[in-house]
Order: structure tokens, then C-alpha cells, then sequence
């Protein structure tokens, strides 16, 4: 019997739209939803890069961007081609997506030190680019992105500081209990904590403090894009925040799981 597991986060607004697509469809049955700060030790077994991840038979195939009915269409047996890449265009667009959506390769790019190249070289790419589905040769996936890598690391550069800088101030807000001060926002020691924590991952201070130094003008760039986007970027976390907690079924999903017994 296939096995189906789908880790979320409460926090994020793609694990919310899933999940309540999976639950007014009857499907959530089918799949077991593991949260990652419910403490369950599935969330251990592996390490998720982004959430909505999917996992079948204990290996994840796709992360986000993840679109819910490719996920209903996955447990339910269905066909899934039309959301798995296969020629080189959408290949290139999918890793660059993928890339964008996860918070933790983002910063891990920006602050510390991690290349395009390096990524190509891992298995982020097989989550990425759903190889489960279409068994394309890893070897002629990688060929494709290293002949677009500078196109590729242009695209990438040029949002990455925008991304960082609303996912800095998300979790900002989500300690706060979704408010903050505007002041805070720009305190430049707190965004260098918060780096550091971000890139350290749970292990124990990995970015050097040095190294931090060397590049504090990225986290002035960072500073200035708060500034002059403060209001668009804490309206949408706002918004996205009370929308999830305002829905008390989905939110308990991703915040206890569901189906732990299966």
C-alpha cells in the first residue's frame, strides 16, 4: 500500500491552501499530514528544505511551489503530467521557483555563501523537478540548468533580497503575535540574529561571525527594502496570518497533523 505523507508549517500560506483543498475534496484522508513543529518524530527522519513537501513511500518528491491538485491528483492515482516538467523551459522555470520558495536556500544563498551550482549538484533537484514522476536522467537535468546557470543566477539574484526581506519580517511578526513595531523592523542587530539563526539550521552557531561582518552590506540592502516596503509586506503577512488562524479546522491540521495513525 503506497504510503502518502504531506509536511506543513501553520505559518505557511501554501501548507493552509492544500491542506483546506484536500479537506473540501475528501481527500485528506488519504494522506498523512505531519507538522513540523507538532514534535512528531516523523518531522526528524528527514530534512525539509520547503514546505508543502510531499513524500511517498518515504521519499520526497516535490516541494513548493506545490499545487493542490497535483497533490489530489498524486493520492487519488491520477495523472500528474501536466505538473511535471519535462522540457528544458519548464525545467529551468520549476528549479528557479523552487529555489525562490524555500526560505532557508534563499537566505542560505544571500548570507551564506551558498551558489546555483552548488544546488544543481544536489538532490534539491530531484524534489524539485519531481524526477518521481518522470524519470528523467538526472545527468541531462543538470546539463540543462549549468547551460542557463547565468540566466538562471541573474533571475535568482535579483529577488532573493525581496524574499529574504518578507521572510525576515514574517517571523518577526509571528513572535510578536503579528504586531510590531515599524522600529523594529529596522534594527540591524536583530537581522543579523536572525541570519544567523536561519543559516545555522539547528546546529549549533555555523555561520562565523566573521563572515557575517564581511558582508553586513547585504543587510543594509536588506534594511532598505523594509523601508521602503514596510506597509505592502507586513499588510499581505498580516492578512496571510489571520486568514490561517481564522480557519480553526485547518489550522489545528498544520498545527497537531492528521491521520498520525496511518
Amino acid at each position: 500500500m503506497t504510503r502518502y505523507l504531506l509536511y506543513v508549517h501553520p505559518y505557511c500560506i501554501s501548507s493552509y491552501k492544500v491542506v483546506g483543498y484536500l479537506l473540501e475534496r475528501d481527500a485528506l484522508d488519504k494522506i498523512t499530514v505531519v507538522s513540523l513543529i507538532s514534535g512528531n518524530p516523523l518531522s526528524l527522519e528527514k530534512i525539509i528544505l520547503s514546505v508543502p513537501a510531499l513524500e511517498v513511500n518515504g521519499k520526497i518528491v516535490a516541494i513548493d511551489p506545490l499545487e493542490p491538485e497535483f497533490v489530489k491528483n498524486v493520492i487519488n492515482g491520477l495523472d500528474v503530467s501536466v505538473y511535471v516538467p519535462l522540457n528544458d523551459e519548464q525545467i529551468i522555470k520549476r528549479f528557479i521557483d523552487s529555489v525562490l520558495a524555500s526560505s532557508y536556500i534563499a537566505i542560505q544563498i544571500y548570507f551564506g555563501g551558498m551558489t546555483v551550482n552548488d544546488i544543481i549538484h544536489t538532490s534539491f533537484i530531484e524534489y524539485a523537478l519531481r524526477t518521481y514522476f518522470s524519470k528523467l536522467d538526472l545527468n541531462r537535468v543538470r546539463k540543462v540548468l549549468l547551460n542557463k546557470i547565468n540566466y538562471i543566477h541573474d533571475t535568482i539574484l535579483k529577488v532573493i533580497p525581496r524574499i529574504v526581506a518578507i521572510n525576515y519580517l514574517r517571523d518577526l511578526s509571528i513572535t510578536r503575535g503579528g504586531k510590531i513595531d515599524k522600529s523594529e523592523a529596522f534594527d540591524e542587530r536583530k537581522l543579523m540574529l536572525w541570519s544567523i539563526a536561519k543559516n545555522s539550521m539547528g546546529r549549533s552557531f555555523t555561520p562565523l561571525l566573521d563572515h557575517t561582518m564581511k558582508n553586513i552590506e547585504k543587510y543594509y540592502v536588506i534594511l532598505d527594502i523594509l523601508k521602503e516596503k514596510f506597509y505592502e509586506y507586513y499588510t499581505k503577512i498580516i492578512n496571510e496570518y489571520s486568514r490561517i488562524r481564522s480557519d480553526e479546522q485547518i489550522y489545528k491540521i498544520l498545527i497537531h497533523g492528521h491521520n498520525m495513525g496511518m
